[in-house]
């Protein structure tokens, strides 16, 4: 729906959760620009089609003209589905930097890094384990979902010894829930959600966090030199999402993925 200043309607669509519209459901009322309509996309007059920025989408089929960039991630699906297939709970990146973030059985997970077009710029080991296997508990690990990005909290000198142990020297990413699980454990209390560094274990590993999601600092480090380098290189480039998902495998398929699958898309 697109209103006027003052409130009145100048257009509307009803559309189907793919984002066929309505038959006789739509109407414009003076508004002479109505091009921006499912998910804000730009749909084309003449064929029909929105444009994500990297890839048109059909509606009517429910199908990309283009297979997914990221299809060898997601080999149970068609490379030319939508949102896999669930519209109310997925949406497709908005065409500006965006994090996925891919949480295995044992909390481990791979921290995955996309520019405006879904291009990966790198992927970083990353954990999301918390206090408790309780995602909706307080300290509990990192909950699913949508999450927005909301910027970067920069270390200043005055920094504590415990804090630069907690989550490192170097700057912080701020998370906001969005949808998902992230939404259900921030109405329970939960906040405070970060993409941090920290000291690492004895044994050289990540530790666990209070819900967070720690990275090493060398690649906390190098997160943040290459998004800055993105958003100097390309005007358009800013942060917008990170998502948080579950994959279960088990641990041969973990190593085949990690040497395999992952590398062919970076």
């Amino acid at each position: 729906m697109t209103i006027d200043s003052t409130a009145n309607i100048k257009s509307y669509d009803d559309f189907y959760p793919y984002g066929m519209v309505m038959e006789k459901r739509s109407g414009n009322i003076g508004q002479n620009d109505t091009r921006f309509k499912f998910s804000s996309k730009e749909r084309d007059v003449e064929t029909g089609l929105d444009y994500f920025g990297a890839r048109s989408y059909d509606a009517r089929i429910v199908r990309w003209l283009v297979v997914d960039p990221l299809r060898e991630k997601y080999f149970n699906w068609s490379p030319y589905i939508y949102s896999l297939d669930n519209p109310i709970n997925s949406i497709d990146p908005n065409g500006k930097w965006s994090i996925k973030v891919v949480v295995y059985d044992d909390r481990s997970a791979t921290l995955c890094l996309f520019d405006k077009n879904g291009n990966c710029k790198g992927y970083f080991e990353a954990k999301a384990k918390g206090e408790s296997s309780d995602r909706m508990a307080q300290k509990g690990d990192t909950p699913f979902g949508t999450y927005s990005i909301e910027g970067w909290i920069i270390p200043n000198d005055k920094q504590s010894a415990k804090d630069k142990k907690s989550y490192g020297p170097n700057p912080r990413l701020i998370l906001d829930p969005k949808e998902g699980e992230a939404v259900e454990a921030e109405n329970k209390g939960r906040w405070g959600f970060r993409v941090h560094g920290g000291d690492l274990d004895e044994n050289e590993d990540l530790r666990s966090t209070w819900g967070c999601i720690r990275m090493s600092n060398y690649d906390m480090s190098t997160l943040n030199s290459i998004t800055k380098e993105m958003e100097r290189a390309d005007k358009e480039e800013r942060p917008t999402e990170l998502e948080v998902v579950g994959f279960e495998l088990t641990p041969r398929q973990k190593k085949i993925y990690e040497r395999e699958i992952v590398p062919a898309n970076f």
